[in-house]
């Protein structure tokens, strides 16, 4: 069995490229990244060492920014600004309606591919997000503890239907 060490060692480049992707903010991905592997930490001993540590770290990097979203979601609406350093610094209001998925939307697609995101089935989505946010097949398959083929089959028929979705969006006529 692997050491805990030998786990960070080998999945935080990974964990951090995976963490960027959904953040899109370098200090947000490092936190991101080093709250899942305090959450790794904290439930290593009872991982199943014959499934993916890999694809396990991911679906915890996911979730992760999944709660984060929500829990902004949550909070009472302000200002924050986002540049100190100016003499005139800007202001950003977070809007508290955007639910965690729509934000994890927002940063990664354009916007026929949102819209068609968000039509699939939730578990579709939540499947194909997660594949897209670097979890492989094998590594999903892993941590929902079923087949790769059974993975790879659901990839496919979800990515079927955006592909349906986003060509009977582009033959609509022009409104």
């Amino acid at each position: 069995m692997m050491s805990f060490d030998e786990f960070h060692a080998n999945c935080y480049s990974k964990a951090y490229r995976s963490a960027l992707r959904l953040t899109k903010n370098h200090e947000d991905a490092h936190d991101l990244t080093q709250e899942a592997f305090v959450r790794a930490y904290q439930s290593f001993s009872q991982h199943d060492p014959e499934r993916s540590t890999e694809g396990w770290l991911t679906v915890i990097i996911h979730n992760l920014f999944l709660d984060q979203c929500r829990q902004a979601k949550r909070r009472p609406q302000t200002l924050s600004t986002t540049d100190l350093s100016d003499q005139h610094p800007t202001f950003e209001l977070i809007d508290p309606e955007i639910s965690a998925e729509e934000k994890l939307l927002a940063n990664t697609f354009s916007e026929p591919i949102e819209a068609a995101l968000s039509r699939l089935p939730e578990h579709d989505r939540q499947l194909v997000l997660s594949n897209l946010s670097d979890a492989s097949p094998k590594a999903l398959a892993a941590s929902l503890g079923c087949s790769v083929g059974k993975i790879n089959v659901k990839l496919q028929r979800a990515h079927v239907a955006l592909k349906r979705m986003l060509l009977a969006e582009a033959m609509e006529p022009a409104r």
